[in-house]
């Protein structure tokens, strides 16, 4: 397409600004795809992290409700956490499918 590109463009009528918002606006359900998969793997990782380090979040809160034995505030974080993740990646996944269709 590098050489014909101006072949192409004048075929269509359209200028490069045009195209390349057309192959952009074609890409975003895959990359909503990507991250329905991948932003559940970086919220685990970042409460992995929160609780290694001690740093103030969920993934501290619920290190220290599991070493002080207190199942609640442990069960209603865990619930907290794992109802985020899934709705973060229904969200994408949604928009995935929304944007098949324009």
């Amino acid at each position: 397409m590098g050489s014909n590109f101006s072949e192409l463009s004048s075929f269509l009528r359209m200028n490069r600004e045009k195209i390349v918002k057309q192959a952009r606006i074609s890409a975003l359900p895959r990359q909503a795809l990507y991250w329905s998969l991948i932003s559940p793997v970086i919220f685990i990782f970042l409460l992995i992290f929160e609780a290694k380090f001690e740093v103030h979040g969920l993934g501290n809160t619920i290190k220290t409700a599991f070493e002080h034995n207190d199942l609640p505030i442990f069960y209603g974080s865990t619930l907290c956490a794992l109802v985020f993740a899934v709705a973060v990646n229904v969200f994408f996944l949604t928009l995935s499918k929304i944007l098949q269709h324009k």
